[in-house]
């Protein structure tokens, strides 16, 4: 046995160089060869990913509805690229991404068009999503709607152009049909719910003219709305009217029915009514009674209102006169004061304020010329067609014209990264100032759904800054969201819509003021 070991060794002794180095050399191809396969399957993954999110994207604009095939085959083939890169399988995932991205390339073509197609179908069936038409006031209309709107999208599918205009027409008007009955139960629910509770205590018997006066309003709401259903502030003053009708109709029930039980009640009342004009009376200096009923104490009481005021109006006429007086006494001597002052001090006065008036022209030039300056350099980052730069008191304004969010959505859509990047180098020119970024939205929808729908934004770009940047202080940047509340444009049209639905981000007190 230790004959063959000192064998072995000798015969290793004697192995050539040359066979020791062809074994490193095996070793660090297998080794290449291992990081390029790891190397291959994570690009495949970023592949994957990026593919799935422009997907959803694609579903978020109507993909999977207008062109259902392309959809589908571009989904599959991400799914199974996915599975085969889970078993290690990387044979055929070229070609399954290949057909993926071609498939949702053809996808993307058709949606486009059919979204131009359908544009004022697709407007209204937007529309009724802030105010929750399609699942919870009138699914009837909505789901006729968007049955009638498939089937358009089949007509045109099929070539049927005419067929396909007709359908979108019809389901335009469901939708339209869906948003109004929408818009009205949501004006009029704290009413109607009101009103509800009001009949359970008894004020159909208690509260009748009161009850239907309440309803009668919610009437007037509907018809206003009908009428004009973005006239927010005509059918809001009527629904609050209707709901405050129906809470006194709720009060009036449940005082009589708490009184009925007593053997007094009546007298009760009447005493109730005494104790309370008898305060009021007592603050103007009258005793009612109530021998003769309501009206003469009230007449009274009214009439030593009336007296009262003639005699705050004779008095204030009488201060008013004497506060005349004293004034015109006081401007004749503080114009003599000031001529004598004039005479005294003209010369230097006039030189301080030439000098004065010097001085305010050259800062206004400096701070104009540090204006142009400032908003130059943010023009070389972002273009006319991307964002107005505005100036506003000591602030900088930044309106994104080019970032324009899906209908309802807070997802910064993907093609406009770019931008937001150069959004970010221009707000790191200024990493001390704060920033408020804030939301806005049109009119369209419920005002609690906007107001939270800009607040969502709002918060989606403010996280998008901070996490996109190293410089950016998050303790500076605040996320706001207005709703509909400042508009810049009308609200009846399209365009002007388009406008009020606007992303702005505020840096504050950039620019010097003349005073500073």
């Amino acid at each position: 046995m230790k004959k063959r070991t000192m064998y072995i060794r000798a015969q290793r002794k004697k192995q050539p160089k040359v066979f020791k180095t062809t074994n490193l050399l095996c070793l660090v191809l297998l080794l290449l060869l291992l990081i390029a396969g790891v190397a291959r399957a994570q690009g495949y993954s970023s592949q994957i990913k990026e593919l799935e999110k422009e997907l959803y994207e694609l579903k978020l604009q109507g993909g999977d509805l207008f062109a259902e095939d392309a959809y589908n085959l571009a989904e599959k083939n991400i799914s199974s690229a996915q599975k085969a890169l889970d078993k290690g399988n990387t044979a055929e995932i070229e070609s399954m991404l290949r057909t993926a991205k071609g498939a949702m390339a053809e996808a993307a073509r058709v949606t486009d068009q059919s979204r131009e197609f359908f544009a004022d179908a697709l407007e209204a069936r937007a529309d009724c999503e802030p105010v929750q038409a399609a699942l919870t006031h009138s699914p009837k209309a909505w789901l006729k709607g968007e049955s009638l709107f498939r089937k358009a999208v089949r007509a045109r599918d099929k070539g049927k152009t005419a067929e396909a205009k007709a359908l979108a027409k019809e389901a335009e008007v469901y939708f339209r049909e869906a948003e109004l009955y929408a818009i009205q139960m949501v004006i009029t629910q704290d009413a109607r719910i009101t009103i509800h509770d009001a009949k359970k205590i008894g004020a159909e018997k208690f509260a009748p003219r009161t009850l239907a006066l309440a309803e009668e309003y919610v009437e007037k709401t509907f018809d206003a709305v009908e009428k004009d259903r973005y006239d927010r502030e005509g059918s809001s003053s009527l629904a609050s009217e209707a709901l405050y009708q129906a809470q006194w109709a709720f009060y009036i029930a449940k005082w009589a029915q708490d009184h009925r039980k007593q053997k007094d009640g009546y007298e009760v009342t009447w005493i109730e009514i005494d104790s309370a004009m008898t305060r009021i009376g007592r603050e103007v200096n009258y005793r009612p009674y109530f021998d003769q009923g309501l009206e003469p104490p009230t007449d009274g009481i009214i009439e030593q209102i009336g007296g009262l005021f003639y005699e705050v109006r004779r008095l204030e006429g009488m201060n008013d006169s004497l506060f005349t007086l004293v004034d015109s006494l006081r401007m004749a001597l503080d114009l003599a004061n000031a001529e004598l002052a004039s005479w005294r001090k003209q010369y230097g006065e006039l030189e301080s304020e030439f000098a004065s008036e010097m001085e305010q022209k050259r800062l206004a030039e400096e701070i104009r010329k540090e204006q142009q300056m400032r908003i130059k350099r943010l023009r070389e980052l972002l273009s006319e067609q991307e964002a107005d730069i505005l100036i506003d008191g000591r602030d900088i304004i930044i309106r994104l014209i080019g970032l324009q969010f899906a209908s309802g959505k807070d997802e910064i859509p993907t093609d406009t990264y770019s931008l937001m990047g150069r959004v970010i180098t221009a707000l790191e020119e200024f990493p001390d100032k704060r920033v408020d970024v804030e939301g806005h939205t049109d009119s369209r929808g419920g005002q609690k759904a906007n107001q939270k729908l800009s607040e969502r934004r709002a918060h989606s770009v403010r996280d998008y800054l901070i996490s996109n940047s190293k410089t950016i202080n998050p303790r500076r940047v605040t996320a706001i969201g207005h709703g509909e509340s400042k508009p810049i444009a009308t609200n009846e049209t399209r365009e002007g819509r388009g406008k009020n639905r606007r992303l702005e981000i505020i840096v504050k007190n950039v620019v010097r003021s003349v005073s500073e």
